[in-house]
C-alpha cells in the first residue's frame, strides 16, 4: 500500500497490524503497487517511483529471509504516463509487466531490463503452472492477447473482443489447467456491462449489468482446476461468483452493500477456496474474507502420570486454522497440530493452545493444571559399591521400589567387560538375602552373553497350581536379586566401573519391567550404579563390615535388632561398627534403623543398604566413627 508518498507492506498473519516501510520515495500510488507471494512465503513488490515532474521508473524488491532488500530500478522502464503494474511468479522468479502511456506493453523477467512485447495499454499479466506468461491489453477499443508459449512473445496476437466498447482495463487469470479467463467492462449506449471470456475467446458471457464507473471488478482463480473467481459490484452491492472453464454462470452470492466512496476492488481465492477481498474506499484500504474464524479446543492423554510423562495432544479446533501454537506450561512450545510432549519434572502444568486463522484471526484455549506429573512409583536401582582389590567376587544387589504388589519381574543389564566378568552359566544370578528367595519364587530363568557382558532374568512368584496370588508386597529399596561379578585384571586404585540395567537387550528385546496386579506391565525408572576398587596396599579405609550386623557376629539375626534397641535406649553398649547399625546409610543411628532391620528380616519389604549381602566398605562418607 502507498500513503504519503511512502510505500508500506503488511501481512494478514497479525491482522495487518504491522506495516513495514519499504522506503520508496514518492511512490505513485494510483498506478500501483503490485505484489505476489510464492509458496515459500517470499513476497515480490513492484511500484512506480517519480523521478521527475513527468517521469517515472519501475522499482522492485523482495524479502527472502524476511527482510526486504534495497529496492532496485528496472532499466528501460522510464515513462511519462505509467499504468498499473502486475507481478506474476514463475518457478525462476518474478515477472513484472505493465503498459505505458506511449502505447507499449512491457515485461521484465526477474527485475532485468524492460522489453517491449506488444503495442497497447492497460495490460494485465498472469503465469500458468508451466511458466507460460499470458498477457491481455487494450488497443483501439478492443482487447488483445499474447503469450510466450513458443519461447517468446513473437507468436500470433489474438483479438479477444471486437467492437465491444472496452471502457476499463481488462483482467486475466489462468486456471491450473492452462485455461485463460479474461474479464472486461464495456460501455454500450451508456450502460456498463461486465463480461467474461476465455479459451478461444469465442464465447462472451455477461456477468453483470449496471456496473459502477470505478474499478468495480476483480478476477482471480480458484485452487486446482476449479475455474475462476469474480468479485464485482452491481447496483448497490458487491457479489462473488465462481465459474468453471466452460464459462457457464457459477453460484453468485451477495457479500456486502456499497457504502459510497468505493474506488477499487481486489480479490483472491486461497488454497482452501476462501475469498479474500480488498476494497479501496475513501482513501482507506479495507479487507474482509469468508473464512470461518478459528475456535481453539484440544484433548490431551494421559493427563496424569509419572515422570517422565509423554502426553499426546490433539487439536480439536474448529473453523479455518492455519497455525497452532502450543505452550505446555514447562517452558516448551510446539507448532504441530497434534504434538507429543514429554514432561521431565514433577508438577502441575497449565496448557495453552492458540490457533490462528486467516488474516490473523485467533482464539485461545487455556486449561489450568491440565497435566499432573507425579514421582515415579516404580524403580530399579543398582547401588554404588566400594570393595578392596582382594575381594574378587562381588554380589551386586538390584534394589526395587514399588507401591503395589508385584507378581513377577524381568531384568536386563550390562557390565563393563574390560575389568569384570559374570560368573559362568546361571550362577551369576544369586538370590540369597533377597525377597525373591524369601517368597520362594516358583519360576526363575537367568541367561547371559559373556562376550558382551549382557544378562537377562525373569522371575514369577506364583506359577504352579494351586495359584494363590503370591506376590512381592509393596516395598522400598528391597533386594530382588544379586548379579555376581568377578573382578579381573589389576584395577588401579579407586578405579570405578559402571553397572547398569538397560532396556532393549537381546532378541527379542527384553525390558526391565514389573508385572503388577491385573497382569499389567509397568516399566520402572532405572538407576545405574558402579563398583569402585580400593587397592589395599595403597589406601587403607579400615575394616570391612556387613550392614545390619550390629552384634558383629558375621550374620543378620534377631539379636542384631535387640542389640540396636538396647543401645538406643540406654541398656546396651555402642555397636562395634556404627556403620553396621546405620541400616539405611543415612549417616546417623535412630529408631528407624531397628525398624528397618526387623522389616528386612520378617517382612522382606526392605533390605539394608550396601555393603549387603556381603561385607564391604561404606560407599558414602558420614560422621559415624570407624569400625573398631
Amino acid at each position: 500500500m502507498a500513503a504519503g508518498g511512502r510505500l508500506y507492506y503488511a501481512r494478514g498473519q497479525d491482522g495487518f497490524a504491522t506495516a513495514i516501510e519499504i522506503g520508496a520515495q514518492d511512490a505513485a500510488w494510483k498506478s500501483g503497487p503490485a505484489l505476489a507471494m510464492d509458496s515459500s512465503g517470499i513476497t515480490y513488490l513492484a511500484w512506480w517511483v517519480r523521478t521527475g515532474q513527468e517521469s517515472y521508473e519501475a522499482a522492485w524488491t523482495s524479502n527472502p529471509g524476511g527482510l526486504f532488500k534495497v529496492p532496485s530500478r528496472i532499466a528501460g522502464s522510464a515513462t511519462a504516463q505509467p499504468y498499473p503494474l502486475t507481478v506474476a511468479l514463475a518457478r525462476t522468479g518474478a515477472v513484472i509487466g505493465w503498459s505505458t502511456g506511449e502505447g507499449n506493453v512491457v515485461v521484465s523477467f526477474g527485475g532485468g531490463a524492460a522489453a517491449p512485447i506488444a503495442l497497447g495499454v492497460q495490460a494485465a499479466f498472469d503465469i500458468d503452472r508451466n511458466d507460460v506468461v499470458h498477457v491481455v491489453y487494450a488497443r483501439g477499443g478492443d482487447i488483445f492477447y499474447r503469450s510466450n508459449a513458443g519461447g517468446d512473445f513473437q507468436g500470433v496476437e489474438r483479438q479477444v473482443t471486437r467492437t465491444q466498447y472496452v471502457e476499463s482495463a481488462p483482467a486475466i487469470a489462468v486456471a491450473a489447467d492452462g485455461f485463460p479467463f479474461v474479464l472486461y467492462r464495456s460501455d454500450e449506449n451508456g450502460v456498463r456491462f461486465l463480461r467474461l471470456t476465455g479459451g478461444a475467446f469465442t464465447t462472451h458471457r455477461m456477468v453483470a449489468v449496471g456496473v459502477p464507473a470505478w474499478q468495480a471488478a476483480a478476477l482471480g482463480t480458484m485452487p486446482g482446476d476449479a475455474g475462476c473467481l469474480i468479485l464485482h459490484a452491481a447496483g448497490s452491492a458487491v457479489y462473488c461468483e465462481a465459474g468453471g472453464t466452460e464459462l457457464v454462470a457459477g453460484t453468485k452470492r451477495w457479500l456486502w452493500s456499497l457504502a459510497g466512496g468505493e474506488e477499487a476492488l481486489g480479490a483472491h481465492a486461497d488454497a482452501f477456496s476462501y475469498l479474500h477481498a480488498m476494497v479501496l474506499q475513501a482513501g482507506a484500504l479495507l479487507y474482509r474474507n469468508d473464512a470461518p474464524p478459528p475456535v481453539a479446543a484440544f484433548e490431551a492423554a494421559p493427563r496424569y502420570g509419572e515422570t517422565p510423562l509423554a502426553v499426546r495432544f490433539e487439536s480439536r479446533a474448529e473453523g479455518h486454522v492455519l497455525q497452532h501454537r502450543w505452550d505446555f506450561g514447562d517452558g516448551e512450545r510446539a507448532t504441530a497440530a497434534n504434538p507429543v510432549h514429554t514432561y521431565a519434572a514433577i508438577g502441575r502444568y497449565t496448557v495453552t493452545l492458540t490457533v490462528i486463522g486467516t488474516a490473523g484471526a485467533s482464539d485461545q484455549r487455556v486449561e489450568d493444571e491440565c497435566i499432573a506429573v507425579v514421582p515415579p512409583r516404580f524403580h530399579l536401582r543398582i547401588p554404588d559399591l566400594v570393595v578392596y582389590d582382594d575381594q574378587r567376587l562381588v554380589p551386586v544387589p538390584v534394589k526395587a521400589v514399588s507401591d503395589t504388589p508385584v507378581l513377577g519381574f524381568t531384568l536386563a543389564g550390562r557390565i563393563d567387560t574390560t575389568a569384570m566378568a559374570l560368573l559362568p552359566g546361571d550362577t551369576f544370578l544369586d538370590l540369597s538375602s533377597t525377597v525373591t528367595r524369601f517368597l520362594e519364587a516358583e519360576f526363575v530363568a537367568p541367561s547371559q552373553d559373556p562376550a558382551t557382558g549382557t544378562f537377562i532374568a525373569g522371575v514369577i512368584f506364583d506359577i504352579f497350581s494351586p495359584i494363590t496370588g503370591k506376590a512381592m508386597p509393596p516395598c522400598r529399596n528391597v533386594n530382588i536379586a544379586n548379579i555376581v561379578v568377578q573382578i579381573t585384571g589389576a584395577p588401579a586404585n579407586r578405579q570405578t566401573f559402571p553397572l547398569a540395567l538397560q532396556n532393549g537387550l537381546w532378541d527379542p528385546p527384553t525390558f526391565n519391567a514389573f508385572t503388577v496386579q491385573g497382569s499389567m506391565t509397568v516399566y520402572p525408572e532405572l538407576h545405574p550404579g558402579s563398583i569402585t576398587v580400593i587397592r589395599r596396599a595403597e589406601e587403607d579405609l579400615g575394616r570391612t563390615f556387613l550392614r545390619g550386623d550390629v552384634d558383629d557376629d558375621g550374620k543378620l539375626g534377631l539379636s542384631d535388632a535387640i542389640a540396636l534397641l538396647a543401645y538406643l535406649f540406654g541398656r546396651g553398649s555402642a555397636p562395634v561398627c556404627p556403620d553396621a547399625a546405620d541400616i539405611d546409610d543415612g549417616g546417623k543411628i535412630d529408631i528407624a534403623d531397628p525398624i528397618a532391620l526387623l522389616s528386612a528380616q520378617f517382612s522382606a519389604s526392605l533390605s539394608p543398604a550396601p555393603p549387603y549381602p556381603m561385607p564391604g566398605l561404606d560407599p558414602t562418607l558420614d560422621a559415624l566413627p570407624p569400625c573398631r
